[in-house]
């Protein structure tokens, strides 16, 4: 059975270390690098072996909850500042198709503006009008 994370005790602020550790482990590093920038002395076995410990910590865990949750709300809004600075500048240059195109693009990101899509159900049996069609292609001479 596997081991479920301990309740995170800490109730003062989280050990250097760990926000290290998280930091890295958030930035795409794999375990055994981010256990290495967070204890520096520590040998590469060491590390390999004790990352696994620290990542399947509860305070880890919430640590790297909380930045990646950061990381989303910093793209977005990214993102979202990409698409005003480029509607203001077609604007300026009088490029209304650009303009248009970052007005929506930026309703859609911000949900005030949802795609509609109709869905088309297949069916196995061939429509009248296909019908008639294959029978016309039927003798129409390919050569």
């Amino acid at each position: 059975m596997p081991k479920l994370p301990r309740a995170c005790t800490c109730t003062t602020p989280h050990k250097t270390s760990y926000l290290v550790f998280a930091l890295a482990y958030a930035n795409n590093e794999t375990g055994t690098r981010s256990y290495q920038l967070a204890y520096p002395k520590a040998s590469y076995d060491t590390a390999r072996a004790n990352a696994s410990n620290l990542l399947a910590s509860a305070c880890v865990q919430r640590e790297l909850a909380q930045l990646r949750a950061e990381m989303v709300k910093a793209s977005v809004l990214d993102h979202e500042r990409e698409l005003i600075w480029n509607s203001v500048e077609a604007k300026q240059k009088h490029d209304l198709s650009a303009h248009r195109e970052a007005v929506m693009d930026h309703a859609k990101l911000v949900g005030k503006l949802v795609e509609r899509r109709q869905e088309i159900a297949l069916t196995e049996t061939p429509t009248v009008f296909e019908q008639q069609l294959r029978q016309r292609l039927a003798h129409v001479d390919v050569n």
